[in-house]
C-alpha cells in the first residue's frame, strides 16, 4: 500500500492519478498546514478530519486512509465515530475505503485498539522511537485484551 503523506485534497487528487497510490496518510501538523494554521483546536481538527473522511468516501480511488488521533479515550472514539459516519454518508457500499486510526505508543492509546477495531477501524501505532515502545506496540496488537484489564 502506497499512501501520499498530506492533508491537502488537491495534492491527494494529483497523487491518486498515479495508480500506484491507494490513498493518503496525515498527521496533526499536516492537517493544520492544510487548514492554513500553525495548530488547531480539537474541534477544528475533528471537523477537518471529517471533511477528509467525506473526501475519501466520495473518491473511489481512495482505498486506504490514515488519520492520527490527538487525544486518548473518549475523543479517540469520538473522532473515529465521526469519521465513520462521514464515510457512510459520502460513500456507497461498493466503495468503502479502510479508515486507519494512527495512535501514539502510550498505554492510554494502546488500550483503545480493541474499541477502534470493533467500530470498524484499522489501527496503527505511530511515533515509535525506542525499542520499549516498539515492543509495547507489537504486544498491544497481539494482546489488547490484556491491556484493557490492567
Amino acid at each position: 500500500m502506497l499512501l501520499v503523506d498530506t492533508a491537502a485534497t488537491t495534492e491527494i487528487r494529483v497523487a491518486l492519478d498515479n495508480p500506484a497510490f491507494s490513498g493518503f496518510t496525515t498527521n496533526p501538523k499536516l492537517i493544520a498546514q492544510a487548514a492554513g494554521q500553525d495548530a488547531l483546536s480539537y474541534a477544528a481538527y475533528r471537523l477537518f478530519c471529517e471533511s477528509l473522511c467525506r473526501f475519501a468516501g466520495e473518491d473511489p480511488r481512495v482505498r486506504h486512509f490514515m488519520i492520527q488521533t490527538i487525544d486518548a479515550g473518549a475523543q479517540t472514539q469520538e473522532l473515529a465515530s465521526a469519521c465513520l459516519a462521514q464515510l457512510a454518508h459520502a460513500g456507497s457500499t461498493a466503495h468503502a475505503p479502510a479508515l486507519w486510526i494512527k495512535l501514539p505508543p502510550t498505554l492510554a492509546h494502546l488500550r483503545s485498539i480493541n474499541m477502534l477495531r470493533r467500530s470498524g477501524c484499522k489501527t496503527l501505532v505511530t511515533g515509535v522511537f525506542t525499542p520499549a515502545q516498539a515492543l509495547l506496540a507489537m504486544r498491544s496488537e497481539e494482546h489488547t485484551s490484556e491491556l484493557q484489564s490492567h
